[in-house]
């Protein structure tokens, strides 16, 4: 019997603190709500610049009318980016420095990518290993250039 006078007096103490404090908790759950929603629109507009890049970037590469340095501009814009799209525009944008002979930006660009961007290893460890492929082939078929 005292139990059930406990459990009523317990269920009646929460009624009575959720009557008389009832401003505060709706207070709360509006303060959630709205950290929620600040969040959500966070994350949307991220997720809108992501899927942005991404239309420019495959249209830049779908795109064989553009001339390369139209391309290199349009690249060059997209790469400032901080986003995976962004790293792809930059490794395509060194791809024709190298095409074109700038080795030496190339390599600068490498450098960049390689020290400004947030990356795990394995992607510093791949764009490096990309990087060296392309400029020693760059400078051994300029040898051989050189050579005939």
């Amino acid at each position: 019997m005292n139990e059930v006078t406990n459990k009523k007096s317990f269920l009646v103490n929460l009624q009575n603190g959720v009557k008389n404090n009832y401003k505060i908790y709706v207070g709360l759950i509006s303060i959630l709500i709205f950290i929620f929603v600040i969040f959500q629109l966070i994350f949307y507009f991220k997720n809108k610049n992501i899927l942005n890049s991404s239309l420019e970037y495959y249209s830049i590469k779908n795109n064989n009318q553009n001339v390369d340095l139209d391309i290199q501009n349009l690249l060059n814009i997209i790469s400032k980016d901080k986003n995976f799209f962004g790293i792809l525009s930059s490794l395509e944008e060194i791809k024709i420095q190298i095409k074109n002979h700038e080795v030496d930006n190339a390599y600068n660009n490498y450098l960049n990518l390689l020290e400004n961007k947030k990356l795990s290893k394995i992607y510093k460890a791949a764009i490096s290993l990309q990087g060296a492929y392309l400029l020693v082939d760059e400078m051994s078929n300029s040898d051989n250039k050189q050579e005939r």
